[in-house]
């Protein structure tokens, strides 16, 4: 739904990605995993209800001033890494994938600005469609503003 591959803050401990089930149904992250041209990481065991967001961070990860705040009980899924060695800031494809394939695909958009995040204009935009994503503001947990 959103990845903010070059935040402000630290280089890779402020990375992150957002989840989003856009389902009516709960939907369950294991067996699944995020894979970059770097390699792949396992999603853990983790439920994710209808409509609910959640972000995927490394180890380490924190938020400081100037990069946006995590809204206030918002669900974060420490991973043993995201990429491999972070989130590459020239671009780079971010695939959902599962036993039965891929499940979701984000653009190789590169992060040239700093403190900008690429979010998905709605929920049902198109994957893998450069034109479904805009770049933005981070806005972790609530609706993705485009504000350019």
């Amino acid at each position: 739904n959103e990845v903010l591959a070059n935040p402000l803050g630290a280089e890779t401990t402020g990375e992150w990605i957002e989840l989003l089930n856009d389902s009516a149904r709960p939907a369950s992250l294991a067996g699944l995993w995020l894979e970059d041209a770097g390699g792949h990481a396992a999603l853990p065991e983790v439920g994710l209800a209808p409509g609910e967001l959640a972000l995927l961070v490394p180890p380490g990860f924190r938020t400081v001033a100037p990069d946006a705040p995590l809204p206030t009980g918002a669900r974060v899924i420490e991973l043993e890494s995201l990429g491999a060695r972070g989130l590459s800031n020239s671009g780079e494809a971010l695939l959902l994938v599962g036993a039965e394939g891929l499940l979701s695909r984000f653009p190789a958009l590169p992060a040239t600005h700093a403190g900008k995040s690429w979010a998905r204009r709605s929920p049902d935009a198109a994957d893998g469609d450069a034109r479904a994503f805009v770049e933005q503001s981070p806005s972790p947990g609530p609706p993705n503003g485009g504000d350019g």
